[in-house]
């Protein structure tokens, strides 16, 4: 995932299984440019997920499916 935006910016990334428990959680400050954030998800089982990211108060919600 790439969170281009103001540098300084506060991010926030939650994401959240079919049940609604929340099972990756990350906040920090964009630096300059793109802040790239790789995440392995390896350790959750296949299935849907709800991806919730929020920068500076703008959000985005978006389905991600993980298949091993």
């Amino acid at each position: 995932m790439v969170i281009a935006g103001i540098t300084g910016a506060n991010w926030t990334i939650e994401v959240f299984d079919i049940s609604g428990r929340c099972v990756i959680s990350d906040s920090g400050i964009s630096s300059e440019g793109s802040t790239f954030l790789n995440y392995n998800a390896e350790s959750l089982p296949s299935g849907i997920y709800m991806l919730r990211v929020n920068v500076d108060g703008v959000e985005d919600v978006k389905s991600v499916s993980i298949v091993h």
